[in-house]
């Protein structure tokens, strides 16, 4: 519910569900949209796919079914918790409407600090690489910035860089570094050099309200 709303103000007038309660959701989510008050997050976009009432595309089309699912799943081979790793995670989530991989990775990163994913034995190995990772990953290489990389071959490379911080860090400094820091170190590393490109180009970045020396970071 989180991930799919990810909007503090909304989470709080909803509650934490100790219960799934898909009535007492919608009516949350209908109060806010009454008020005219925000209900989403902007930080990425969540599609309703043609529902015109996105509220109730959130709550009927994606958490109810998930829900729904999961429970029947408990206790059978079907459910895969927590005996699993964050790829099978990952994957399990897929099939369910609402859930692309980024919105299962987002959601599988949060499981990895609970009790259903903690003990997953692909904490150090594995993330799912977005675009920006993989723009990121190009930019090292100084390969083309959109050019094709398998995604087998994002996975690797992405070790490849786990491997090099590894045996450069200082341990004191960072004494643990996942492949999910790797995954967003990569994206973070793309969008630093985009906004130096557009810095030099004479182009505004939208921070510099919040950064103005940022141009001193272009060489």
């Amino acid at each position: 519910m989180f991930r799919q709303i990810n909007w503090s103000p909304t989470l709080a007038e909803i509650g934490f569900p100790d219960t799934w309660e898909p009535k007492l959701v919608l009516k949350a989510l209908e109060r806010r949209k009454e008020r005219g008050d925000k209900i989403y997050t902007s930080a990425y976009l969540i599609p309703s796919h043609g529902d015109k009432i996105k509220i109730r595309y959130t709550v009927k089309s994606v958490l109810d079914p998930l829900y729904k699912k999961a429970f029947l799943a408990l206790n059978t081979v079907d459910y895969p918790f927590p005996a699993c790793t964050l790829e099978t995670a990952h994957e399990w989530f897929m099939q369910f409407f609402g859930f692309g991989p980024f919105i299962s990775y987002e959601v599988v990163s949060d499981l990895r600090h609970t009790r259903y994913l903690e003990k997953a034995p692909d904490i150090y190995t594995w993330a799912n690489p977005g675009p920006g990772a993989k723009r990121g990953l190009n930019r090292l290489m100084n390969a083309e910035l959109n050019g094709y990389i398998s995604r087998p071959d994002q996975i690797q490379l992405m070790r490849d860089v786990q491997t090099w911080i590894i045996n450069e860090r200082d341990p004191e400094v960072l004494p643990t570094i996942e492949m999910r820091d790797i995954e967003h170190c990569l994206c973070e590393h793309d969008k630093f050099e985009r906004a130096q490109e557009r810095v030099k180009a004479g182009k505004n970045i939208g921070l510099e309200v919040f950064h103005p020396p940022l141009s001193r970071l272009v060489k």
